[in-house]
């Protein structure tokens, strides 16, 4: 009965929900399917009737099909806008990053520059050492902020603008 087992393939069903609806036990049908064992007559009955209403020539209520349609539209153009929203939070995680990146250049700039106008030996120690933390700081957030960090948000950005594009082009 490979037959069986190609027409529960191609509903989509398991064989345990094809077994409910024909009233016997999944194993039962299972051993049909192989053909090891015969279904009843009244699980044999329902299952020639399903078959035969794939071949027919009944069209499943249009309106239905329409509002299943109308549905999975708007779902898609709420994931669409949700992809715009999360790239505009996005942008402005960039804008942060590339700010800070800024401050930190500028930072260290103005760090080495202090740091030429020290004196040497132990008049300029205390304020040295102050600079080099300073400096130390500055390179650990500036790995955080850094090219990296905004080329992989600008990806993100480009990926989401992309879906939510991608996702407009569809038609229903």
């Amino acid at each position: 009965m490979r037959s069986m087992k190609r027409l529960r393939e191609t509903l989509g069903l398991s064989q345990e929900q094809l077994a409910i609806y024909l009233g016997v036990t999944r194993s039962l049908l299972s051993m049909a399917e192989m053909g090891k064992r015969s279904l009843p007559v009244k699980a044999f009955v329902k299952l020639s009737e399903l078959e035969k209403s794939l071949r027919s020539n009944v069209q499943y209520k249009a309106a239905s099909l329409q509002q299943h349609a109308t549905a999975d539209a708007a779902v898609v153009r709420s994931h669409a806008k949700k992809c715009m929203a999360r790239a505009a939070g996005i942008k402005l995680q960039l804008t942060a990053l590339e700010k800070n990146y800024q401050q930190c250049l500028t930072a260290l700039l103005a760090t080495g520059h202090l740091m030429s106008l020290l004196p040497e030996g132990e008049a300029g120690k205390k304020d040295r050492l102050w600079l080099e933390l300073l400096e130390l700081q500055t390179l650990k957030k500036m790995k955080d902020c850094g090219n990296a960090a905004q080329v992989i948000l600008q990806l993100r950005i480009n990926a989401l603008e992309h879906e939510a594009r991608q996702a407009g082009k569809i038609k229903f």
